[in-house]
């Protein structure tokens, strides 16, 4: 797996960017909390399983073939192993502990 470039907000607080034109925003956010939370990514992507379908959320922000966002003001917020994390469509995602 590649590292994700992490930047601290605040103290429990952390953000990220995964590049919309590419798959696997599923997987930049399990590498995301592996990181921050010191948690294991395949852990992450397993419980993330229960709860939603990996690969339709990584559908769900897709960038069209004619090349816009899909929703181009459009985020999703959810709790994953007891952090929020939000991500935008412009493929921002803010992971708060």
């Amino acid at each position: 797996m590649t590292q994700v470039s992490i930047e601290t907000e605040d103290e429990r607080v952390y953000r990220t960017t995964h590049d919309m034109e590419e798959g696997g925003l599923s997987v930049t956010i399990a590498q995301a909390l592996a990181e921050v939370d010191d948690v294991d990514a395949a852990e992450v992507i397993h419980d993330f399983s229960e709860y939603a379908d990996p690969d339709a959320f990584d559908r769900l922000f897709r960038i069209r073939p004619s090349e816009s966002h899909r929703h181009e003001a459009g985020f999703v917020s959810l709790k994953i192993q007891g952090a929020d994390v939000t991500v935008r469509a412009d493929g921002k995602i803010r992971i708060a502990l």
